[in-house]
């Protein structure tokens, strides 16, 4: 009997082992994607929560080029990141108003103002059109005091511009049809990257540490702590 117990023990015990071993982990803190080959001008950060949350930012010299958050799931072999699945609105504000025309006429001029989100001083902005032939393609660049004009033929058509600067502010594109004249108002905040969104990436996990998570492909996700600014 006690021989049968015994057994019973160890085998209970070896099935909480193979749980835990099996179970659901957790990170918590930040980490930088080191590709095992040194960049000085690209960076990939992750920050992890205890509640199975992420964020992520990457960039380069010229700043973020890209960020995301959602969910993970850690286990002693893979690491899953879950991307929430909506598009974030643009953070950069448009104001739109049509302009009475005083006679008939066969065309419009669509007229845009830039100015900084933040200072609401003007800003040089950038309307593009891109089309699937490359020489169709074109743009207008508004000078130091914000300002550009693009006159159309007149029309009921909608048509997809990209509005972008070149000095760090958000990107982003803006339906606008031909039907009218219109004064169009831009406010340019502050560039943070194209949003990952609607995505899901595994990571085979080779080994976990306190500071270090090691991938089979030879990448790791290593463990810092962010400076503080003042």
């Amino acid at each position: 009997m006690k021989s049968i117990i015994k057994i019973q023990s160890f085998l209970i015990v070896c099935w909480l082992i193979i749980l835990s071993s099996c179970a659901k982990k957790s990170l918590e803190g930040s980490y930088y994607f080191n590709w095992g080959i040194r960049f000085t001008d690209i960076y990939q950060k992750y920050e992890f929560s205890e509640n199975g949350t992420f964020t992520t930012e990457g960039g380069g010299d010229l700043g973020p080029e890209s960020y995301g958050y959602g969910t993970y799931l850690l286990s002693k072999d893979s690491l899953i990141l879950q991307y929430s699945k909506e598009k974030d609105p643009i953070k950069s504000k448009v104001f739109i108003e049509s302009i009475p025309e005083s006679k008939q006429t066969d065309s419009v001029t669509f007229h845009f103002e830039f100015y900084e989100l933040e200072t609401e001083m003007p800003i040089t902005g950038t309307v593009a059109q891109y089309f699937e032939d490359k020489s169709k393609n074109k743009g207008i660049i508004a000078g130091t005091d914000g300002v550009c004009s693009i006159r159309l033929i007149k029309g009921n058509k909608t048509q997809t511009y990209t509005i972008f600067s070149l000095v760090g502010h958000e990107s982003f594109e803006l339906d606008l049809v031909n039907d009218s004249s219109k004064i169009i108002r831009i406010g340019l905040a502050e560039n943070i990257g194209k949003q990952v969104f609607d995505k899901t990436t595994r990571f085979g996990v080779k080994k976990i540490s306190n500071k270090v998570i090691q991938f089979s492909g030879g990448d790791q996700l290593i463990r810092y702590t962010p400076r503080v600014q003042n």
